[in-house]
């Protein structure tokens, strides 16, 4: 199990998995890419963005790069050598003539200069083995280093030469082997979307193994290690990262087939770098590991696209992975290059961040956020009468441009409760500021404790509201309705909403 997508998986995850924006882009190259993108538009969905593609006919790739000029900013351009000099083109067979050297790099600079001429969002170069046209290895060697050359002057990113099979260039006119069509994709999507990474929210952790080193139920609590030496040391490496991420404001989970009592005594017995206390919910159970993580979901109140499972058996994570296409599942192998490849991809999701207070105590906020969600569900038919009996308290308050950390924070990241899904950067908000805008937020408390910082809204010096965001750990309180009275009560007649 690895972390590239089979076809019956991307196909399912285009068709399932729900998404928060839309992108259209234009993929611009001389070979077929239709076997390419499910693939790609697999994996922009797993960053929660719906890819609509476009592309061109057959052929057609340098007479579009004439005809549209400076049209090519939201294209994505997927090049291969035989696009600088069409006598590198396998399917062409080889000329009868011997080549001047010079002539074909002369071809190579001039397509780099026409490509630069346009204003192209992305371009990717999949190096291919040339055919041997010339008498001396060096000529050949000189055509392959003009090419990479010229596509970093280019700003070109250059995917893996093991991609390229000429069986399928030949057959079905893909220079992609069938088995590589995913790495490559995912290579792609990476590289693409990098800034458009969707922040996860939870980690959800398997313990045998993964967590600490041997079974529990085997070894018992005196037989599993975690330390920074022996056979413990990987997993000593991993308690240390979750530790880091959960200080920046990430939770999390333990999901295991063990018995809770057991997990609790091995946390007691050992001194690793977490404790309990360190996580959000202990999941501990011999239901299938879908079915418990759906149910956190659910008393978590977060969508499951915020989720990340890691599990050392690759059945769990195929388990999760199939029942729930919105999770990105990880499997976590101490033994391969796949272990530092995880803290690369883990670091892509969950961002190293200065910080704040609120994200320090985040684990305690959603702890106490549960125990309300429970009473509720438990007494759905008297909502109102559970509520009064939280003893809720709201703090309203206007910032200024000194304060207002936190408040962006919550703009760039809730996703639930958002008025237009906006994002801002400080200096955006500070401008609406000073032009004589405002910044107001809340925080929250009641009988189970602080819940920090749960409510922002920008409004500017028309009045007109450009974000209202509120965290998902308040949801189901009327927190929202009292925030907004209090607004119109003592600040405004009139609010418009930019929804």
């Amino acid at each position: 199990m690895n972390k590239y997508l089979s076809f019956l998986e991307a196909a399912k995850i285009v068709k399932e998995v729900e998404s928060k924006k839309t992108k259209n882009l234009k993929l611009l190259a001389s070979f077929t890419t239709k076997q390419l993108e499910i693939y790609l538009m697999a994996y922009a969905r797993n960053r929660s963005i719906d890819l609509k593609l476009k592309n061109i006919p057959f052929g057609t790739l340098k007479q579009h790069i004439i005809n549209n000029g400076d049209d090519n900013e939201d294209s994505l351009l997927f090049l291969i050598p035989a696009d600088f000099s069409p006598i590198l083109d396998w399917r062409t067979g080889f000329p009868e003539k011997n080549q001047e050297i010079n002539k074909i790099i002369d071809e190579i600079n001039d397509f780099g200069n026409l490509i630069k001429k346009n204003n192209f969002q992305s371009i990717f170069l999949l190096p291919t083995k040339l055919p041997p046209l010339f008498n001396k290895p060096q000529d050949l060697l000189s055509i392959d280093l003009t090419i990479k050359s010229v596509s970093n002057d280019l700003g070109a990113y250059t995917l893996s030469d093991t991609y390229f099979s000429l069986d399928s260039y030949l057959i079905s006119g893909s220079p992609v082997s069938g088995a590589d069509l995913s790495p490559a994709a995912y290579d792609i999507s990476r590289n693409l979307f990098q800034n458009e990474v969707e922040q996860k929210k939870i980690l959800v952790t398997d313990l045998d193994n993964t967590l600490w080193d041997g079974i529990l139920g085997e070894d018992g609590v005196s037989g599993i290690e975690a330390l920074s030496e022996g056979k413990g040391y990987h997993h000593f490496i991993y308690q240390t990262y979750l530790k880091k991420i959960k200080e920046s404001g990430a939770l999390l989970s333990i999901c295991s087939k063990n018995d809770k009592d057991l997990v609790e005594r091995a946390f007691k017995k050992n001194n690793f770098v977490l404790s309990l206390d360190d996580f959000v919910s202990v999941q501990a159970s011999y239901n299938p590991k879908s079915l418990q993580i759906k149910e956190l979901a659910k008393s978590l109140n977060l969508g499951l696209e915020s989720f990340v499972f890691i599990d050392d058996n690759p059945v769990e994570i195929n388990e999760v992975k199939s029942s729930l296409p919105q999770v990105t599942c990880i499997l976590f192998d101490p033994n391969s290059k796949k272990y530092i490849d995880m803290y690369k991809e883990l670091s892509s999701m969950f961002l190293n961040i200065v910080p704040t207070e609120e994200d320090k105590n985040r684990t305690e906020m959603y702890r106490a956020m549960q125990k309300s969600i429970e009473a509720i569900e438990g007494q759905s038919s008297d909502l109102s009468s559970f509520l009064q009996s939280l003893d809720m308290k709201v703090l309203f308050s206007k910032k200024s441009n000194k304060d207002n950390e936190r408040a962006i924070q919550l703009i760039n990241k809730t996703n639930q409760f958002n008025l237009n899904g906006l994002r801002m950067e400080p200096e955006e908000v500070n401008h609406i500021m000073d032009k004589g805008g405002h910044l107001f937020t809340a925080n929250l408390s009641d009988i189970n404790g602080e819940h920090g910082e749960i409510i922002s809204l920008l409004i500017d010096k028309d009045n007109v509201v450009q974000s209202f965001v509120m965290s998902c750990r308040v949801f189901q309180r009327k927190v929202e309705y009292v925030f907004l009275y209090i607004l119109l009560d003592k600040y405004f007649d009139e609010i418009k909403l930019n929804y």
